[in-house]
């Protein structure tokens, strides 16, 4: 009977963490310090995404953390690879749900430097999907590939097939290999909206702002950013 609930134990989802609402600068500042090689997930509505991988996770992007200052990078449709702070990272992400995992295990000093050194590496590729049908490397990277090779340079996770690895793959590989545990789970939203003089005033920014939230939309759901 033992061996049946060490079985179920180990083949279990993650218990996620109940999404909080914040806006980038109020989750910086709740977040505390992230090691190296900490995770974020995003919960995006890039359709393609969703339907092909049959996973509301659409985009990842990994940490690095040196002097307590966080850098993230990836890969991002209409920006390629790029490393952004933190808080440049979130807005970038809102509206929108992200999933921060850590590692279980702290990164060693070889692991760090082997991970920062193969994101450093790849800075200024452009970012490109489609051979992750195909399998085969191409000039361009997408964001899970990026990350996943990041982790094999410091020797974390493995995978026969790079850029056959999707976000939603990650996500369950990292968990189901026990690497990562979760860490917080945030809806990053936008700002508290200004509030207009009167009537007419009040009217146009609520205008704008609609206007706004179905532009980001219509743009996550087709160009998938």
């Amino acid at each position: 009977m033992s061996w049946i609930l060490a079985a179920a134990l180990l083949t279990a989802q993650p218990t996620e963490m109940p999404a909080i609402e914040l806006t980038a600068t109020q989750a910086v500042e709740r977040i505390d310090a992230l090691p190296t090689g900490t995770l974020i997930f995003s919960a995006g509505d890039c359709l393609a995404v969703r339907v092909y991988t049959q996973s509301r996770f659409t985009h990842v992007a990994a940490v690095v953390s040196k002097q307590g200052k966080m850098t993230v990078y990836d890969s991002d449709n209409g920006a390629g690879v790029r490393r952004q702070d933190l808080a440049t990272y979130l807005k970038s992400q809102s509206p929108g749900e992200i999933h921060i995992v850590r590692p279980r295990c702290q990164f060693t000093k070889l692991q760090c430097r082997r991970f920062r050194a193969e994101l450093e590496e790849q800075l200024g590729r452009p970012y490109s999907v489609k051979h992750h049908l195909t399998g085969n490397r191409a000039e361009g990277l997408h964001c899970a590939e990026y990350v996943m090779d990041a982790l094999i340079a410091a020797n974390v996770m493995t995978a026969k097939n790079p850029p056959r690895v999707s976000p939603a793959s990650l996500h369950t590989g990292a968990h189901k290999k026990q690497t990562y545990v979760p860490e917080l789970t945030v809806t990053v939203c936008e700002v508290t909206p200004e509030k207009g003089d009167g009537w007419c005033s009040q009217t146009w920014l609520d205008t704008k702002r609609c206007t706004k939230r179905c532009y980001l939309k219509m743009r996550g759901w087709f160009c998938c950013y």
